[in-house]
């Protein structure tokens, strides 16, 4: 992620992860009709995964009281100086706690693919690459 932004003009870089939603999109014809359901993972949105790096120059785009996201992001977009690195490996929030719980019970079960220097909880796997 590192090496990709500094090949880069960009000031701001963000990961993208596909929407961890289990929720489901209803397709409504006819103002109450379901004509399909889908899982918002199906929609190809890639959603904030809350890393970034970023150049000294952000500070330039941001205003005190705002957060980086969404106000000094916006503010650099119409530049074209903001890259999203997709990356479709594991990935959870942390947010929550079912989102705790989770990630307890894969840490319990030695199913960790985050812990990349652990090969007894990852199975020996490595991350998978960003997407370029």
């Amino acid at each position: 992620m590192v090496k990709r932004f500094d090949a880069s003009d960009a000031v701001a870089s963000l990961l993208a992860v596909p929407v961890q939603s289990t929720h489901h999109v209803l397709d409504i014809e006819g103002g109450d009709r379901v004509s399909g359901i889908r899982p918002v993972n199906e929609l190809m949105q890639w959603e904030n995964g809350g890393y970034f790096v970023l150049r000294p120059e952000i500070f330039d785009y941001m205003r005190e009281g705002e957060e980086l996201v969404p106000h000094a992001l916006e503010r650099l977009m119409p530049s074209g100086r903001v890259i999203a690195q997709r990356y479709k490996g594991f990935w959870r929030a942390a947010d929550t706690f079912k989102d705790r719980a989770e990630l307890e019970q894969l840490y319990y079960s030695a199913r960790c693919p985050w812990m990349l220097w652990d090969a007894n909880r990852t199975g020996g796997s490595l991350a998978p690459a960003l997407i370029s």
